[in-house]
């Protein structure tokens, strides 16, 4: 053998086929790469790189044109006619064609969907993953297309490695190889996977004329990187592009990448494909492999380019707007920003990327579109940006398609629901049409499965001409999913009935040993090819075709004739299903084997001969399984040669020998059950009548084939003669196995024809055979005889008895039974056992009439032995189910435990539970006993009691044991029915027949058991059946009974043999009655007991219609309990009582007239469960105490005769049947807040809207109202089956009482109407639900006449107010109410404190008027003054005092109180002022500062106001707005170059007055520190807080250095964290403490002597606390920017701005200047002027044009300052994307050792996109920050400018993110903590303090405990920061910075008495010298701001105490 042969077949198979695939691939020159996709027209790119020179109007306009050039472009092709069959398109024919298209399109007015027609050779587009094959993958294209792509066209590696294979494969005699090398293509893509994909060709087939079949048409793709990238360069590659790329290698960091371009390589870190490997079930990425990778950016030489397979980033990688890219080069799969331009017909268009447009149709808008014409303008507008993605690129035909599909746009695959819930082959019942689209299908929608689409092909068998004719919008229809279309997130289904009606669509569907119906498609040499459906076809091989070989197969497989077959195997991955024609495998009734695994030793089954060896024979079962039969087991006798008696193809019934399942091995044996004489069987060897035993040789489908040994004949055994009892035929039956030997088997007929005896097994007959009494002749047949038999046929005239000897005799319906019987089936079954007595017997005919009354057959004295024998054959079945035919090893374990019990013995056991039916206890071996007689009361047993038993009854099958509790005098004299002296004992009674005492103790179904205490109390069984009968709705007994028995079969002494079942252990015995006649008794559990009625004793008896007497036993709210019984119970429902409305006298308490212990007349009308309520049928089984009668006592229904109802009650109604506007009697079932619920008939609960009824008071009281159980007349309004929806009404719908419910057409303004309050909105106002559809809005302003702060406060939801209706808007379906008592009662309210503002000429200018804030905006804020009216208050006019955060101050709904300033009744605006010096000047306190009080040299208070160029703006404290202006040469004694450095907006500043101007409104201010003395410092210091832990400054940190809880510069927390001790955590640090150690000896002379020197002077001249010098500035503070450019006004524009006054004083005084004036003003500029010119050349002066700071920063690159504020130079200018070029130029020019610089920038830049860029952009910022910079602090910023721009969700967002990333750093997890606390969420940031001790290393934890008790201190509860750092304290009592910090928290918090106290504790610890110093100067200060005198004294006294505790 050579080593090429060891190679596996299958993969020799697929070397052959991947041969097949290379060869035509490499020999087709347009499937080269780079000649199959070269451009088809010649385009310029669009110029890269540089700016535009074109203005944006110029650039659109030549867009334009380009446009249309492009559109009505020519080219000269010229078609030639297709000379072959096939047909590929080629790129000139489809150029061609597309030019034509050209043409006509001259504008784009649709989105056309795609269509093979339409398909262009070097398209690219996006497809997905529809089938996976060994040498090619299906994808699913747009627009439910579908294309090919072969295994050739993977990637370049994969090519050459078929390559590969397949010479290997034709060199396979000089080299061997066991792997075929071919790759798996399974291992490269999964289903549903997305791909960028190129068309390669189109092909399609010639319909030849004539033909119905549509010509084949297939798209071939290719997916290599080198077709689907062609025309791209490296300078295209730009960061955000989606590229396809295949894996070249794996290096160590990560993977090596081609794109097909030439010169350039692609790198894949490994961190950057973890994500998508995850994803792809952790399936690593292998070379040759193709993904689709976002490019993040390239070296400068354009040769490697990094790239990422995070899907987090593919899903944000847009390609960038600035990129200009070319037609060629543009590419499927690219996502893109892009703009609505147009709304089409069936689709948008959209403009990207510039001028480039796409369109995308209703498949790829993202939404569901049902009615194109209008929603489609709802859901898109003109102008409306969004991301779409590339869905194809025609470059032929110039069209680029676009998609909006959720799945697409996030490359991921589209989730379908689960294959439980619809897959391929489903048939859904209701698909719902949602769009029609005329000329492509329909798409519809099903519940579960979600939407589909139905192509016009599919719509039905024939052709529909009109789509929209035949269907319509929301008719439902059936339907079958056919695929699934993973590019539209589609399911494919069709509509054709014959598809529908097709068996399978799958492959999977088949199942091995399955009978299927098909078609011939095709005969070839091999076999046939059967078409089993429209998408299936099987192959049936030669040798299965016949039973016999044929010489002419083609007569029987005739093209197109229907054939049935049986599938042999199904390989669903290769799609092949192999059948067989042979009808003696489809006729099989054996098992079929169909693995080795499952086939057992023993097991027969059919199958087929294979391979006749001189060995044996071969033998193939289903699945492909074979099987050896060696030689010796070919036949019984001698074989030489196997070829001499078995021929391939031969069908043969195998048993197996024995299985190897690992390897694939089975023997077999053609030997079945043993020798068989050679003759044929003779029949006569048998007698009928003769009782056998046989063995079980085969199941059939009615019954099993026996065979008799050891004559081997056969016989059959009906399934009905397997017993005596029809109940348990089925069960005997599937208990029968091969092999089971029947001992006992009755000869009853034989079938000379056939060959086999007819046998039964029927106790009743096998006995009486035995005894030979049964007439086997015709001629021994008389009259009078009894004969059992069995019922052959059932007859409407009668039965036909069967008897031994194949005698028949006919039972006509009047002998059937004593009682009359209408229909001989109601009593008698095909196969049941009788007992028959010959009443005629017709000689000449030879016809026998029978009777089968139990009144005739019990006077034959053999009735007793007959009765006997049919319960002896019941337990005998019994033991046959559970002991004999059973497996063996279930035999052996049932008998394990049962062969302990026996009949009558005593056992104890353990009681479980108490049932209504008895009690269960646990026995020994896991058996359960069900005690029935258990005592009760006093003496009831008890759960975990040990209880001694008589076992009565075992249930093998159930594991359970019957057992009765004895009295312990019983106990003794109890034996087992075993014992000698009771078997002794019977005999004699049976011997005698002697009567004897019976108690009945159990009543099971069949038969009864009693124990005979005259026989030790043995265990006795009795048939509880009457001959003939079916014993159900009767029986004999009942528990507790005595009666007469007679024994007629003793049990067996003990068998040494062993457990042979309960049979022998059973005593039989006959109860005797009184007389011959039937015993039958009623059944008691349906028997009326103790009847009210006496005409009434059954519950057969009650019918519809009944007239029956009850007693009334309870009167509910709704219903009447009545009693017909003692153990029958009835009701009478409320709507039962009366018809009408007007027969209720009481109508408020209908059922108050009926008593209880009264006795009324009602008729039945039905019945229901007492248990689950449910209706039951009059024939019904359900015992009498489980069953409630439904009655009625309505006068008109008792006023019809008996027996006899209303149409009404023959079928009440239902949800389907009610009719809207139907009338009916409600009552009253419970009342809600807004509805009441009434019952219309027993089965239906309505509800009914209060606001619906006409009763005002009603709603305000509808309890009282409608008190339960009261009566109401109303209407069925509105019924929905489905969702199980009664809406009753108490208007007449349809009528002008409905007309009088309120609704917005018939509601007026000024009408009172009443509501319910629905919804409260504190900022807004109320919803008040007027009507059950109609809800109307209250303003704020219309709540009340008199405005309060909180104007819902005192309104709940559900709260029933009064209206006034002020406006109604149909339109809009808008109505607006009003609460106030002035308009809802006008009279007794004329005074009003807050008049209504009902329209703007309303609204007088100067007035002052009341309102609630509507909105706050970055321009003010709006004051509701009514409803639709606001006043706009501006900035100015909020307030008198300069408020830096204003928008805190005002929120939407706060009251204010303003002035008019100004109405402009034309445009309805309103302005207004909230100024108290312009609302209210009277009101102007006498210390407020005002121009009059104003001096010179005055000492005043102010803030920074804004900051210019010249100097700094003061607005005054406690002034209306006084504004003054210190100059810059005010500001310090020392010269002032940059004001910014020294204050900011917002600062406190104590100034004094220079120049005051009262006329002109002029104010000169001196900040110089020459100015103030040192009590004007010091007054000043007392002010500032001392705090140097100021919390807002634990994380925030702009500006300036942020002190966190060490008191160090916190600029790199996580750095100097690293380098700390666990406990070395400082806040202040003392002068030479840095070293000291804790426990550091007190005792330093040179300290105690200074300290005693300078303690009495601790408070005047001691050194302060020392201040780290080693702070820097973290970062340039953003806040302090104007990005409105406001900052930059000239000086006349910046006092316009601060003060209106000065601008008209300065104006007025300009006017009155002299000439002489102005000409010195001139002058003065003129200085100015000059001044400035110095300045410049100095470079002192302050940039004003763009130029100045171009020279800045040629001086000064590196300053970010200076880039700052250019940038905010140019957005002053409104050049948003110049000031993004300024920071650009600005990151590139700062040296990179200058990171806080850079840093500086990077802020600045994400301000400047969160104000005025995208989410996008400023995401794509924030992550090139990331970048470039520390990633913790860039998290930090975003987070502030986020806060700042009150952002909250963003950042909220971002702080999540943050501490997952950062969870080591502490500052993040307290910033986080301290924005929680800010924004008031006070257990959230409990809950961080938790997490973040969770994350963060233990060094930390003090720290940050420490932060988070000064949050609370100041932003949530002292109580807790206190308890906090109480915890802190206990464990680091030495650590004085902890110490000092809660000191400061305690000072801050202003309680002196909690302060004082802990600084007692402190200087009463033990502490350095040092240290306590500090301490006690602390404390000194303390009591200083906040003490006494005394306290004073007390602090230096304990100073002195502790100096002299040290000498």
């Amino acid at each position: 053998m050579s080593p090429a042969s060891s190679v596996p077949a299958e993969k020799k198979h697929k070397a052959h086929k991947a041969a097949a695939v290379v060869a035509p691939t490499l020999a087709t020159p347009e499937a080269a790469p780079g000649k199959a996709l070269s451009k088809p027209l010649a385009e310029e790119s669009f110029p890269r790189g540089g700016a535009s020179a074109l203005t944006p109007l110029e650039y659109r306009e030549v867009s334009d044109q380009a446009k249309q050039d492009v559109l009505f472009e020519q080219t000269d092709v010229v078609e030639e006619k297709p000379k072959r069959v096939k047909k590929r398109r080629t790129e000139d024919t489809a150029a061609g064609e597309s030019s034509k298209k050209a043409r006509t399109e001259e504008t784009t007015s649709y989105a056309e969907a795609l269509s093979f027609k339409r398909l262009n050779i070097g398209m690219t587009m996006i497809g997905c993953v529809k089938e996976i094959n060994d040498l090619d993958i299906a994808i699913s294209l747009p627009d439910q297309l579908t294309g090919y792509v072969s295994i050739a066209e993977i990637s370049e590696y994969v090519t050459k490695a078929v390559e590969k294979a397949a010479e290997d494969d034709s060199d396979e005699d000089d080299e061997g190889n066991e792997d075929a090398g071919i790759p798996e293509l399974r291992d490269l893509f999964a289903v549903g996977q997305i791909v960028s994909c190129v068309i390669t060709a189109l092909e399609h087939d010639t319909v030849e004329e004539g033909s119905s079949k549509p010509a084949r048409k297939r798209v071939v793709l290719s997916l290599k990187p080198e077709t689907v990238n062609a025309n791209l360069t490296t300078g295209e590659l730009t960061e955000g592009l989606m590229v396809a790329a295949s894996v070249s290698s794996e290096e160590d960091h990560g993977y090596v990448l081609s794109f097909g371009i030439s010169g350039v390589s692609g790198f894949l870190l490994k961190k950057n494909a973890a994500a998508y490997i995850a994803g792809n079930g952790n399936r690593p990425l292998k070379v040759g492999q193709v993904v689709y990778a976002s490019v993040l950016k390239a070296d400068d030489a354009k040769r490697i380019v990094s790239v990422t397979l995070s899907p987090e980033t593919i899903t944000k990688a847009v390609v960038p707007t600035a990129h200009a890219i070319g037609f060629d080069a543009l590419k499927a799969g690219a996502l893109v920003n892009a703009k609505v331009k147009q709304v089409l017909e069936n689709g948008i268009l959209l403009s990207f990327l510039g001028i480039l447009e796409g369109t995308a149709n209703l498949f790829h808008v993202g939404v569901t579109i049902s009615d194109p014409d209008t929603d489609l303008a709802a859901t898109f507008k003109v102008g409306q940006k969004m991301k779409a993605r590339i869905l194809f690129v025609d470059p032929i035909r110039k069209k680029i398609g676009l998609t909006l599909t959720a799945s697409l746009l996030q490359w991921a695959p589209h989730k379908f629901p689960s294959l439980d819930v619809v897959d391929i082959g489903t048939v859904i019942d209701e698909f719902t049409v949602v769009r029609i689209d005329a000329k492509l299908g329909v798409l519809v929608q099903a519940p579960e499965a979600g939407l589909a689409f139905v192509h016009v092909s599919r719509l039905a068998d024939k052709k529909v001409e009109k789509v929209e004719t035949k269907f319509k919008i929301g008719s439902k229809h059936r339907g079958r999913v056919l695929g699934f279309d993973h590019c539209g997130g589609l399911l494919q289904v069709t509509f054709q009935k014959s598809v529908i009606e097709q068996p399978f669509v799958r492959h999977n569907e088949i199942k091995v040993g399955m009978l299927v119906k098909g078609t011939v498609a095709k005969l070839t040499p091999a076999g046939v090819i059967i078409s089993i459906s429209g998408f299936i076809n099987g192959f049936c091989p030669k040798i299965h075709f016949a039973d016999v070989a044929l010489s002419q197969p083609e007569k029987m497989f005739k093209e197109g004739a229907a054939i049935k077959c049986q599938v042999l195997s199904v390989d669903v991955r290769n799609k092949r299903v192999i059948l067989t024609h042979k009808k003696s495998l489809m006729n099989s009734t054996l098992p079929q084997i169909s693995s080795y695994a499952d086939a057992k030793e023993g097991d027969l089954g059919h199958g087929v001969i294979t391979g006749v060896k001189d060995f044996g024979c071969l033998v193939t079962f289903y699945n492909n399984v074979r099987a050896l039969v060696p030689l010796a087991e070919l036949s019984d006798k001698y074989i030489k040669k196997a070829s001499d008696h078995f021929t391939v193809g031969q069908t043969v019934k195998c048993r197996v020998l024995s299985t190897e399942p690992e390897e694939e091995k089975m023997r077999a044996s053609f030997r079945l059950l043993g020798k068989r004489s050679a003759a044929t069987a003779n029949l006569d060897a048998v007698s009928i009548g003769q009782v056998l035993a046989g063995v079980v040789v085969g199941i059939l489908g009615e019954g099993v084939l026996v065979e008799f040994r050891p004559s081997m004949l056969r016989g059959y055994l009906a399934k009905a003669h397997l017993t005596d009892h029809i109940t348990t035929v089925d069960r005997l039956f599937k208990s029968l196995r091969e092999g089971t030997v029947l001992k006992e088997l009755a000869i009853i007929g034989k079938d000379e024809t056939k060959g086999h005896l007819r046998v039964t097994m029927k106790g009743l007959l096998v006995q009486d055979l035995k005894r030979r009494k049964t007439a086997l002749k015709f001629e021994d047949l008389k009259e009078d005889l009894v004969v059992p038999g069995y019922i052959l046929n059932v007859t409407d005239k009668g039965a036909f008895v069967g008897f031994p000897g194949s005698m028949v005799g006919m039972a006509k319906l009047r002998n059937l039974s004593d009682r009359y019987v209408a229909q001989a089936s109601d009593v008698l079954q095909s196969g049941q056992t009788v007992v028959a007595v010959i009443t005629n017997v017709d000689a000449e005919s030879r016809r026998v009439e029978v009777s089968l009354k139990h009144s005739l057959c019990v006077k034959n004295s053999d009735a007793i032995v007959y009765e006997t024998d049919l319960l002896r054959s019941l337990f005998q079945e019994q033991d046959l189910a559970n002991f004999v035919a059973p497996s063996q090893d279930k035999v052996k374990a049932v008998s394990a435990w049962a062969g302990s019990l026996k009949i009558g013995d005593i056992v104890s056991g353990t009681v479980k539970k108490a049932m209504p039916y008895g009690v269960i206890v646990d026995l020994e071996d896991g058996v359960s006993g069900l005690i029935t007689n258990a005592p009760t009361g006093d003496a009831a047993l008890k759960i975990g009691e040990v209880v001694k038993g008589k076992i009565m009854d075992v249930s093998a099958e159930r594991k359970i044991v019957d057992l009765i509790v004895i009295p312990e005098s019983s106990l003794s004299n109890s034996m087992c029915n075993t014992n000698p002296e009771i078997v002794k004992q019977a005999k004699r009674h049976l011997d005698k027949a002697a009567p004897i005492t019976a108690v009945v103790q159990v009543v099971k179904e069949d038969y009864g058991i009693l124990t005979i205490a005259g026989l030790h109390g043995a265990v006795a069984y009795a048939s509880a059946k009457n001959l003939n009968a079916t014993g159900a709705p009767f029986t004999k007994f009942r528990v507790g009974q005595e009666l007469k028995v007679k024994v007629t079969s003793v049990p067996f002494l003990e068998s040494s043999k062993g457990f042979e079942g309960f049979t022998r252990q059973r005593m039989l015995v006959v109860p005797l009655f009184d007389n011959d006649q039937p015993q039958d008794v009623l059944d008691g559990k349906r028997t009326i007991k103790g009847a009210v009625d006496p005409n009434f004793r059954s519950i057969e008896e009650l019918t519809l219609g009944a007239r029956i007497k009850a007693t009334i036993i309870a009167v509910k709210e709704n219903q009447l309990n009545m009693s017909l019984g003692s153990n029958l119970k009835g009701r009478v429902h409320i709507t039962q009582i009366a018809q009408n409305l007007e027969d209720i006298k009481d109508k408020r308490h209908p059922l108050a007239t009926y008593a209880v212990g009264e006795t009324i007349e009602c008729k039945v009308i039905g019945f229901h469960d007492a248990k689950n309520h449910h209706s039951l049928p009059f024939s019904h089984r359900k015992n009498a105490s489980q069953t409630v009668v439904e009655l009625t006592i309505n006068p008109s229904e008792l006023a019809l005769p008996d027996f006899t109802v209303s149409e009404v009650l023959q079928e009440l109604p239902t949800l389907e049947t009610l009719q809207r506007g139907t009338a009916f009697l409600g009552f009253v079932q419970s009342v809600d807040d807004d509805a009441v619920w009434l019952h219309i008939a027993p089965n239906l609960l309505g509800r009914a809207h209060l606001l619906d009824c006409p009763d005002p008071a009603a709603i305000r009281k509808p309890h009282r109202h409608f008190p339960v159980g009261s009566a109401v007349q109303c209407y069925v309004s509105r019924v929905n089956p489905e969702k199980r929806i009664l809406d009753l009404s108490f208007r007449v719908p349809g009528t002008e009482d409905e007309a009088k419910t309120l609704s917005l057409d018939s509601i007026k303004v000024g009408q009172i109407i009443t509501g319910r309050v629905k919804k409260v909105e504190s900022a807004k106002g109320l919803s008040i639900q007027v009507s059950p559809s109609l809800h109307g809005r209250v303003h704020l302003t219309d709540i009340s006449d008199n405005y309060n702060k909180d104007p819902t406060a005192e309104f709940r939801i559900g709260t029933v107010v009064q209206c006034c209706v002020i406006h109604v808007d149909s339109s809009k379906g808008q109505l607006d109410l009003s609460l106030r008592p002035s308009r809802v009662t006008p009279k007794d309210h004329e005074d009003v404190v807050n008049p209504e503002i009902k329209t703007v000429e309303d609204v007088a200018s100067d007035s002052v008027v009341s309102g609630y804030i509507r909105h706050v905006s970055l321009a003010g804020c709006f004051v509701a003054l009514n409803g639709t009216l606001s006043a706009r208050v501006k900035i100015a006019e909020l307030s008198d005092a300069f408020i830096k955060e204003w928008a805190d101050a005002y929120k939407p709904g706060q009251l204010v109180q303003g002035r008019i300033v100004s109405v402009d009744y034309s445009q309805s605006r309103v302005e207004m002022s909230l100024k108290q010096s312009v609302v209210d000047p009277a009101s102007l306190s006498a210390s407020q500062v005002s121009w009059k009080s104003l001096k010179v040299g005055q000492k005043v208070k102010g803030t920074v106001k804004s900051i210019k160029e010249y100097g700094v703006f003061v607005q005054l404290a406690n002034s209306p707005g006084i504004t003054g202006l210190c100059h810059k040469s005010e500001l310090s004694d020392a010269a002032v170059n940059m004001i910014e450095k020294l204050y900011s907006v917002g600062d406190a500043v104590i100034a004094v007055v220079l120049k005051v101007n009262t006329d002109t409104k002029k104010l000169s201010l001196g900040l110089k520190a020459s100015y103030f003395d040192e009590k004007d410092l010091q007054a000043d210091e007392e002010q500032e807080d001392e705090d140097v832990m100021d919390v807002d400054k634990v994380v925030e940190t702009e500006g300036v250095v942020g002190m966190d809880i060490d008191g160090v510069a916190s600029e790199d927390d996580d750095d100097e964290e690293e380098q700390e001790d666990e406990d070395s955590m400082e806040v202040d640090v003392l002068p030479g403490a840095e070293g000291e150690s804790e426990d550091e000896d007190a005792s330093d002379d040179s300290d105690d002597e200074e300290l005693a020197q300078n303690m009495f002077q601790l408070g005047d001249d001691s050194d302060e606390v020392a201040s780290d010098a080693d702070d820097v500035a973290q970062g340039l503070e953003v806040a302090a920017f104007d990005w409105t450019g406001a900052a930059e006004d000239d000086v006349v524009a910046g006092a316009s701005e601060d003060d209106d006054s000065d601008t008209q004083g300065e104006a007025n005084s300009l006017k009155k200047k002299s000439r002489r004036a102005k000409l010195r003003a001139k002058q003065d500029e003129e200085e100015r002027i000059a001044q400035k010119e110095m300045s410049l050349l100095d470079g002192e002066a302050p940039p004003e044009v763009a130029e100045d700071f171009e020279r800045l920063l040629l001086g000064s690159p590196n300053s970010s300052f200076l880039w700052i504020k250019f940038m905010a130079f140019q957005l002053q200018m409104a050049e948003v994307d110049k000031a993004r070029a300024v920071a650009e130029r600005a990151l590139k020019s700062i040296g990179f050792r200058e990171e806080q610089e850079k840093m500086n920038v990077w802020v600045a830049l994400m301000n400047l996109e969160n104000g005025y860029g995208t989410h996008e952009t400023l995401t794509k910022v924030f992550e090139r920050a990331i970048a470039m910079n520390e990633p913790e602090k860039v998290y930090l910023q975003l987070i502030r400018i986020y806060e700042r721009t009150e952002k909250w969700d963003e950042a909220e967002r971002l702080w999540t993110v943050a501490t997952k990333k950062f969870n080591k750093s502490s500052k993040v997890w307290t910033g986080l903590g301290l924005f929680q606390l800010r924004r008031g969420k006070v257990e959230e940031a409990r809950k961080t303090l938790q997490r973040s001790l969770q994350s963060l290393a233990k060094r930390k934890h003090v720290k940050t405990i420490c932060k988070f008790a000064q949050m609370e201190f100041k932003y949530g509860e002292p109580e807790r920061g206190r308890t906090i750092f109480e915890g802190i304290m206990s464990n680091y009592p030495k650590r004085i910075d902890l110490w000092s910090v809660y000191l400061d928290m305690e000072t801050r918090n202003g309680d002196v008495a909690i302060t004082r106290r802990l600084f007692e504790r402190v200087i009463a610890n033990k502490f350095s010298s040092k240290k306590m110093k500090f301490f006690f100067k602390k404390f000194l200060d303390f009591e200083k701001r906040f003490g006494t005198p005394e306290t004073i004294d007390n602090v230096k006294q304990a100073a002195v105490a502790y100096v002299e505790s040290l000498q």
